[in-house]
């Protein structure tokens, strides 16, 4: 395939290591993708499938459709992907995801950043990270932009 190997995406590679070879969900990804054998490290190096392989590839598209909708949300958990939606939504999120696997920063439980309040940034944080609202700024402060909106002096 064309995407990142499993094991070069850090939040998938840890769940599957967490969760070990023998997981019911590891063991029906390694299925899925290779269609036999028992799983093991030669998981973490699926890349992708061939898509230039249609009759492959097919076979392994409607086998992930007979899936049923807990078992696909068990395999979103483990790569990382979101969970909610329909078995529609599930399927085509993990087939995106198998035939061209790449990091999907933020969009799992554990890799979502929190946010902090403004007030409790340190001082030497960039002020960029801050949005600025015209109603943040003082009204003696607010300057037209260029292009219409308002813009603080700084």
């Amino acid at each position: 395939g064309h995407g990142v190997c499993l094991g070069n995406i850090p939040a998938v590679a840890q769940e599957i290591d967490r969760r070990g070879y023998q997981d019911d969900t590891v063991h029906a990804l390694h299925r899925l993708i290779f269609d036999n054998g028992n799983p093991g490290p030669i998981l973490l190096r699926f890349c992708g499938f061939d898509l230039d392989d249609d009759s492959a590839t097919t076979a392994r598209r409607l086998s992930l459709l007979r899936w049923p909708l807990a078992d696909l949300r068990a395999l979103a958990d483990l790569l990382r992907l979101q969970r909610d939606g329909t078995k529609h939504d599930l399927h085509l999120r993990i087939w995106s995801f198998l035939a061209c696997p790449a990091p999907l920063y933020g969009s799992a439980p554990s890799l979502r950043l929190r946010s902090r309040p403004a007030a409790s940034m340190p001082s030497s944080a960039p002020t960029a990270l801050v949005p600025t609202t015209a109603a943040s700024v003082p009204a003696m402060e607010r300057t037209p932009s260029p292009d219409g909106g308002l813009a603080s002096k700084v």
